[in-house]
């Protein structure tokens, strides 16, 4: 149905040389969704690598509010091999939660369904969120496989949604404790736990209200020994988002037993520069490798505060 949308050209513009090393293919659709809009992303294939590559599917920042695929420190994947798909997914304005977990999985079908005709390795996808789209990555990851959560979005139902592994920048893990963890902090930059913050708006009613119903779209909800690895970068100078958050998911993970690498960024505010250093990158790089390495484990780290 999407390729009898428009022009082919149109609807699926030729490659362009945007980044160095690498061709992009921009504004693709993955999904129509009836009554909201189409979701479109942006793929960037490393150049001179030989195929099938890994793929990366990055989903940015913005509370839920807004996405903008050009956002995010994922640039330098593209100089190690990988390839990186930058999605859109629907918001709070348009639909509620869990409506954008079900645009990512709508997403890695769609990189699987096109594997072949990208040269991309389909058995190798993971997911990397910032911030708000940390969260709906992060809900991805620990449904993997839940039929519940699968949702019917896009045309390729009949791939699978499950992604290898998943870095997560700051992102919210338990929208039940956002105010908890966040508005007690020195110049806190958003008051949650209000009828119109993001939660809030992303749920469509406060947390407080209807608890039993906030605390199920807590990651930790979903989460087992069997959950993919988790990759966390967590600022300590956040003042938009609690580290508490990190901090909770992580003792989650560790406690079923799951695989969680956990990095804190010493004096980094939300969605600071320090998140996109060499040493960050290098930490990222490090965590596909193993994670993308059959049988390779992964360390159960405790708080690293070294640099990034």
């Amino acid at each position: 149905m999407l390729a009898a949308m428009g022009p082919p050209d149109l609807m699926f513009p030729p490659a362009q040389s945007i980044l160095p090393g690498a061709k992009s293919y921009m504004n693709y659709p993955f999904a129509l969704v009836a009554g909201h809009r189409m979701l479109r992303l942006d793929l960037h294939i490393p150049e001179g690598v030989r195929g099938p590559v890994p793929v990366v599917l990055y989903a940015s920042g913005g509370a839920w509010r807004i996405v903008l695929k050009g956002h995010g420190p994922w640039r330098f994947l593209l100089q190690h091999g990988y390839a990186v798909a930058s999605m859109e997914y629907r918001l709070s304005e348009e639909a509620r939660f869990p409506a954008g977990v079900h645009d990512v999985k709508a997403a890695i079908r769609w990189l699987r369904a096109n594997a072949a005709k990208f040269s991309l390795d389909g058995a190798r996808i993971a997911a990397w969120g910032s911030s708000a789209g940390a969260y709906l990555s992060a809900m991805a990851a620990a449904t993997n496989g839940m039929p519940d959560f699968e949702g019917d979005v896009g045309e390729d139902l009949g791939q699978s949604s499950e992604i290898a592994c998943l870095i997560d920048h700051y992102g919210p893990s338990d929208l039940s404790a956002m105010a908890e963890d966040t508005n007690g902090i020195p110049g806190a930059m958003e008051i949650f736990g209000t009828e119109t913050s993001p939660e809030s708006l992303l749920l469509g009613y406060r947390p407080a209200d209807r608890p039993e119903d906030a605390r199920r779209a807590a990651v930790a909800c979903y989460i087992s020994a069997a959950t993919v690895p988790f990759l966390i970068m967590h600022g300590d100078a956040d003042t938009r988002l609690g580290i508490g958050q990190s901090e909770r998911l992580r003792r989650e993970l560790l406690r079923v037993g799951a695989d969680v690498e956990y990095h804190v960024v010493p004096g980094a505010n939300h969605a600071g520069p320090e998140f996109d250093t060499s040493e960050a990158q290098q930490i990222a790089l490090d965590f596909l490798h193993r994670a993308f390495r059959p049988g390779a484990p992964l360390r159960r780290a405790g708080p690293s505060r070294g640099s990034p």
